[in-house]
């Protein structure tokens, strides 16, 4: 059976398999920030699928603040890949991450700025009260890369 989700609940960690039944489970990690986050490196030549034991993943480089989201018990918190809380920096994407993540979700990814044409870095280096003044607005994007199972 597929694991499709998994979270923390007050009786124990719970899994909901494709059956749709929940089943309680034995967490494999437990991730609480500050963590660090995998860091991408410049290369002049792609590597084969083949050359790396394991898997080698490519992505597209945003034009934003590389993040980490991670929803506690008391709501989502933001931290930079070199641990920098950055909640109070981008306030406004926390209401929308908390009620999307379920509690114990930890998404890496991307903040970036919309300006209604592209995305603005720029615009990320301005006050909450600048960018809700220019009606600028801010989306947290990831790939789904869930560093912990819950």
């Amino acid at each position: 059976m597929a694991c499709l989700w998994r979270c923390r609940r007050a009786d124990g960690w719970l899994r909901t398999d494709a059956d749709g039944v929940p089943r309680k489970i034995k967490p494999l990690v437990v991730v609480r920030p500050p963590f660090d986050l995998i860091q991408p490196r410049p290369v002049t030549v792609l590597p084969a699928e083949d050359a790396m034991l394991g898997a080698v993943q490519f992505e597209v480089k945003l034009d934003g603040v590389r993040a980490a989201a991670w929803r506690g018990p008391e709501g989502v918190e933001l931290w930079s890949r070199r641990q920098h809380q950055l909640t109070s920096r981008y306030p406004e994407i926390v209401p929308a991450l908390n009620a999307a993540l379920p509690v114990g979700t930890t998404l890496d990814g991307e903040i970036c700025a919309w300006n209604g044409t592209r995305l603005d870095f720029h615009q990320l280096l301005r006050s909450p009260a600048n960018r809700q003044a220019s009606g600028v607005a801010l989306s947290f994007v990831t790939g789904g890369r869930d560093l912990q199972p819950g």
